[in-house]
């Protein structure tokens, strides 16, 4: 699997990722750290090659809007959770095919052919879990029997280009934790190999039935073409400024939706309040900083938006059922 990324600013700056479909290690996996430094651009990734399988941590200090035009030369299967940041991508002569990532979201993707603009918005640091299968394995992962997957499924049968929501389903705590499962992971050599493995099927399985329920939910609801699209366009304005949220009226204004039909209707499609969501993001970008020793407690809080500390405590507190220092005990 050969990917190609092409920074637009720079048009000769190239990044080649060469991903091979076996692993001929004896233990069955390899494991690659990367660290690269771009005109003020500064990254770090964390990668494991299993067989099948390309599993990527991104961890990005974006100091201004970034586009990055990418080829793969070969079928792109993909599921991509955006933990901290904004992603968009445009198929190449298909902008009416457009996808967003927000801030807290995930996506799962098929596409025969990989061409076209990736987009990333200015952040402090942006990271993402990318999991790239082949399509052999992804099969096999459901015994071969894709129908269970519905459109999903029929669309990598027949070779057609797929996005499961074009404006990302949600991370869910139960999502969340397994990413942190796999960030954590102490095994070495086949013991990591094994566990990689169930943690990103138990993902990919949690991600599946998750977005399968939206839909259930949402096939009822009575809400205009136009009005969804205000809706997602609150979600992502919400995402992108947990630290200095918006008010109801200031939202209502921005999005075009009186706050009414704004709170019913976030509520509706998103399954949470308004304030709700903005606590489950400022939790969940929370509960991946303690993982770095680096950031004390209260930088933390402050980062995700709390003027005290013990409020960010007793927050974290109800969410999760434990304390913030309790996650770097176990750690």
């Amino acid at each position: 699997m050969r990917t190609i990324l092409t920074n637009l600013d720079f048009q000769d700056a190239m990044i080649i990722k060469d991903i091979p479909d076996k692993v001929p290690a004896a233990e069955g996996i390899i494991e690659l750290s990367l660290e690269s430094r771009l005109k003020g651009i500064y990254g770090q990734q964390k990668a494991y090659i299993l067989d099948g399988m390309y599993v990527e941590r991104n961890k990005v200090l974006l100091p201004k809007d970034t586009s990055v035009y990418v080829r793969k030369e070969s079928p792109h299967l993909e599921l991509h959770l955006e933990l901290s940041g904004y992603t968009s991508f445009s198929p190449k002569g298909k902008t009416a095919d457009s996808v967003r990532i927000p801030h807290a979201s995930g996506l799962l993707l098929y596409l025969p052919e990989l061409e076209g603009q990736l987009n990333f918005a200015k952040n402090d640091t942006r990271e993402s879990l990318e999991v790239e299968f082949s399509e052999e394995y992804f099969t096999s992962i459901f015994s071969g029997d894709l129908e269970t997957l519905g459109p999903f499924g029929k669309a990598i049968f027949n070779q057609e280009p797929i996005f499961q929501s074009n404006q990302g389903v949600r991370l869910s705590p139960q999502i969340l934790q397994i990413v942190v499962d796999i960030q954590t992971c102490k095994y070495h050599s086949l013991l990591k190999k094994i566990y990689l493995e169930s943690k990103i099927r138990e993902l990919l399985v949690v991600f599946i039935s998750q977005n399968q329920k939206l839909e259930i939910e949402q096939t009822g609801k009575r809400w205009s073409k136009a009005d969804i699209e205000k809706l997602y366009a609150a979600r992502e304005l919400v995402a992108k400024n947990i630290g200095s949220p918006y008010s109801i009226v200031e939202l209502s204004k921005q999005v075009g939706l009186n706050d009414f039909k704004l709170k019913k209707g976030f509520k509706e499609l998103f399954g949470t309040t308004i304030f709700g969501y903005i606590n489950e993001l400022r939790m969940a970008e929370a509960k991946l900083l303690l993982i770095d020793p680096a950031h004390s407690i209260a930088d933390i809080a402050y980062r995700v938006g709390f003027k005290n500390p013990q409020h960010f405590t007793a927050a974290f507190k109800k969410q999760y059922g434990i304390l913030p220092k309790d996650i770097r005990m176990n750690r």
